[in-house]
């Protein structure tokens, strides 16, 4: 899940100071359906900035009671958000693409954007993204009368490198 409000340049924020305006990337790990198995798991905590992937297989270590440790690193990736299986849509909505929408109604251009492998999730978690989003553009509509509005709001759906 990644936000853009214009990429690459640093410009005097109206609401909270000097602001870089980047691409800000994020992960949401969904919990694993009871159906799936396989020797990767995935570990991040609640709010953090970290991804932990693991091998659960046997890792050839030994503990030290003998026994072959199960779990071993494959590696960190550092993201400006991580969140865990424990934390809902509207967490990823308030934490990492809000202020996407609150820059857009003050007339900047704003995108938010999901990726990854088929079944990951993103479906599910850009519908709340979606609804919040509606909500909160209304929400300012409704709150100014000194502006007229024109709200345009595209969905994308890329599948196989095709547009449906």
């Amino acid at each position: 899940l990644a936000s853009c409000p214009k990429i690459g340049r640093t410009r005097q924020d109206d609401t909270k100071g000097a602001m870089a305006e980047r691409v800000r990337v994020a992960v949401r790990v969904r919990p694993i359906l009871g159906d799936e198995e396989g020797p990767c798991v995935v570990h991040a905590e609640d709010g953090g900035k970290e991804l932990q992937v693991l091998d659960a297989r046997s890792s050839g270590s030994s503990k030290s009671n003998g026994q072959r440790s199960r779990e071993c690193s494959r590696g960190k990736f550092q993201f400006d958000r991580v969140f865990s299986d424990k934390e809902d849509s509207d967490r990823v909505y308030e934490d990492h693409c809000r202020h996407v929408v609150d820059r857009a109604c003050r007339g900047y251009h704003g995108t938010i954007f999901a990726y990854g492998q088929t079944g990951t999730g993103k479906t599910y978690t850009m519908g709340t993204i979606q609804k919040n989003a509606v909500r909160d553009i209304f929400k300012n509509i409704n709150g100014s009368s000194e502006h007229q509005w024109l709200p345009r709001f595209s969905i994308i759906e890329i599948y196989n490198e095709t547009v449906p």
